[in-house]
């Protein structure tokens, strides 16, 4: 679990995105919910229901929607879009494995393992990548104030607690309905371009924003 996420999930996908457009990469990353659906009737026997499927292929066609209409343009070619599929096999089997192992391991315990891999492995591929050059590196970034505060966000708000609160969610729920918030983030960042980057928000992102929250509600409703 913990090599899938977030030591192979984030490679994948750093490399995915860099190599392709902004729309193909969102169309493809929004896929995860759906392999999650896939994988989760294969090993986990949690067979979703016909509702559950209808709701996520509508917020899927929303978030899908609002990738194209924010395309940057960018060409994007084989290897970046064969990387974001592997990172969303990546993460459709963390989520899995995530709720396989909740009958064994509290959300602490997953999420330290998930951190202790990660912390070792980048550090390892960042000693091996940069050549003796990381204390350099480290040394010059530290002194920008803003390196501390992107690290502190980055490490603690949106990596340690949000994969804790995952981890106890796939303990209570089931794969298909926890993956299926994962189609927040779209809304979540149609927002926080709205009130951080000044952008304007349009017709089409508000429809599709509301479809997505509406497709997500639809999911987890009993």
């Amino acid at each position: 679990m913990a090599f899938m996420q977030p030591l192979l999930y984030f490679i994948f996908e750093l490399y995915g995105i860099g190599a392709t457009s902004s729309a193909i990469s969102g169309v493809i990353i929004s896929l995860v919910p759906v392999a999650v659906i896939l994988l989760s009737a294969t090993f986990l026997k949690e067979k979703p229901t016909i509702r559950q499927i209808i709701c996520s292929v509508i917020s899927l066609a929303a978030v899908v929607t609002i990738s194209v209409l924010s395309n940057d343009g960018k060409q994007s070619n084989i290897i970046g879009i064969l990387l974001l599929l592997g990172a969303v096999v990546c993460a459709a089997f963390f989520n899995i494995l995530s709720r396989s192992e909740s009958a064994k391991f509290t959300p602490f315990e997953r999420t330290y393992m998930m951190f202790l891999v990660g912390s070792v492995g980048f550090n390892v591929i960042a000693v091996a990548t940069l050549r003796g050059q990381v204390l350099n590196e480290l040394a010059h970034a530290s002194a920008a104030p803003e390196f501390w505060l992107a690290i502190a966000y980055l490490a603690i708000a949106s990596s340690i607690i949000a994969f804790m609160l995952y981890n106890y969610a796939t303990t209570k729920i089931s794969a298909v309905r926890a993956s299926s918030y994962s189609n927040l983030i779209t809304v979540v960042s149609v927002l926080a371009g709205i009130f951080i980057m000044n952008e304007q928000l349009s017709l089409p992102q508000i429809i599709c924003c509301v479809l997505i929250i509406a497709g997500v509600w639809g999911v987890n409703k009993q």
